[in-house]
């Protein structure tokens, strides 16, 4: 889905050299690809095509935002691209820095600086150059099936035959998702500097009802038309897989997000000082932080029967019992043993306590092999911590088997 890696054939002496981007193993390949050729004016020429990063990238989008304040690029021809512009994703500016693709869990983008230099085959000199900014990007809605897509580029360096030069954009969906009318048909639009130009389209997941779609994907392909001359061939894509489903626990509506990315929750010890110490010593006793969500009411309730029996005595009326890793996970007390050959959970992972909890049937601080812990803590605490998990899955669409990370923020010095 995202655009853009270097075109290595580099040509000697007219041409700058052509330095090839870090990139995220299986995100941002470096095709090494030949040049991209066009007929100008009946000559052959060359349409090398590089990229790099953007260290002030932040005011790569200020530039944006610029160009967008003063209507520079709107089409009143064009509906869909006159539609409201939307905010580059954060997450472009780190992309732009280092020319990689990067992605949370509703948003992926690819961004930099590229260039382009026209070269005739037969004198080998340069008849045109264009430098300019690049976003890709796309927005994903965990309460949504639909989902935007974005490509946009703003020159700020123009030369002989690329002055005028159109970029001619259109988007493709997979058999697993379809487009929004007119989404697949290739636009062409004049590049100007300082001038946003812009595609955007919407595609819609096909899932089934109770069903999950893991290989989404929305590709561009773009190419030059340079004035008085031929399109150049399509460039190299780079695309992102985007899981849509139908089967939330606890929700109705379907959703989609970048399941490859691992979320991370955060508890803060001023809003949860119990928990958090327990969640703390637990950690650093030996339980994992990276977490596996279940979503099977049967296995829940026997990992909160093992970890937090109900003829435990609870200290005061306040106080209930915590356990750590949560219930709602494969980690959990009863579960974390995993299964046997026969598929059957063995339930015989070891626990423990900590002083201070006002528990006696567990052991005490470190206690070898052992996976999960129990404690007693404030009621309200233990339930505000449960909701912000509830909260959590939903907001980051977590499905069963779905990892996250547990991340602690500890007070800040006085």
């Amino acid at each position: 889905m995202f655009l853009m890696a270097p075109l290595a054939a580099c040509l000697l002496a007219l041409i700058s050299v052509c330095v090839a981007p870090s990139a995220q193993a299986d995100e941002v390949p470096d095709p090494r690809a030949d040049c991209v050729r066009v007929t100008l004016d009946g000559r052959e020429v060359c349409a090398v095509f590089t990229v790099e990063a953007d260290p002030d990238a932040e005011e790569m989008v200020k530039r944006r935002d610029a160009a967008v304040a003063a209507e520079a690029s709107l089409d009143a021809t064009d509906a869909e691209i006159s539609a409201a512009v939307v905010d580059v994703p954060k997450i472009c500016i780190d992309s732009a820095k280092d020319i990689t693709l990067k992605y949370n869990r509703t948003n992926i983008c690819y961004a930099g600086l590229g260039e382009f230099s026209f070269v005739d085959l037969t004198t080998w000199e340069e008849i045109g150059h264009i430098k300019f900014n690049f976003w890709q990007f796309s927005i994903l809605d965990r309460l949504d099936l639909t989902f935007s897509n974005h490509w946009e580029v703003m020159p700020y360096y123009m030369t002989g035959a690329a002055v005028g030069a159109q970029m001619v954009a259109s988007a493709s969906c997979n058999s697993y998702c379809s487009l929004a009318a007119g989404g697949g048909t290739a636009k062409s639009k004049t590049m100007a500097i300082d001038k946003l130009v812009r595609w955007e389209t919407k595609a819609t997941s096909k899932v089934a009802a109770s069903k999950v779609s893991k290989y989404n994907k929305v590709d561009w392909a773009a190419q030059i038309l340079p004035i008085g001359g031929t399109p150049s061939e399509y460039f190299p894509t780079v695309n992102k897989n985007i899981r849509c489903d139908r089967t939330l626990p606890g929700h109705k509506k379907g959703g989609c997000v970048v399941a490859s990315f691992v979320p991370t929750i955060t508890f803060a010890e001023a809003d949860y000082p119990q928990y958090y110490s327990h969640v703390l010593r637990s950690i650093g006793n030996g339980s994992p932080s990276r977490l596996t969500r279940m979503a099977n009411a049967s296995l829940k309730k026997k990992n909160g029967s093992k970890a937090c029996p109900s003829h435990w005595p609870r200290p005061t009326i306040d106080h209930e019992c915590d356990e750590f890793p949560m219930r709602s996970t494969y980690e959990g007390a009863y579960t974390a043993a995993g299964q046997d050959a026969n598929g059957d959970w063995k339930g015989t992972a070891i626990g423990r306590t900590f002083k201070g909890c006002g528990i006696t049937a567990l052991k005490t601080g470190t206690v070898p092999g052992a996976q999960w812990s129990s404690c007693m803590i404030d009621k309200d605490q233990n339930q505000a911590a449960g909701q912000k998990v509830k909260n959590f899955y939903l907001q980051q669409r977590l499905l069963d088997r779905d990892p996250y990370k547990v991340a602690l923020k500890a007070k800040a010095a006085q």
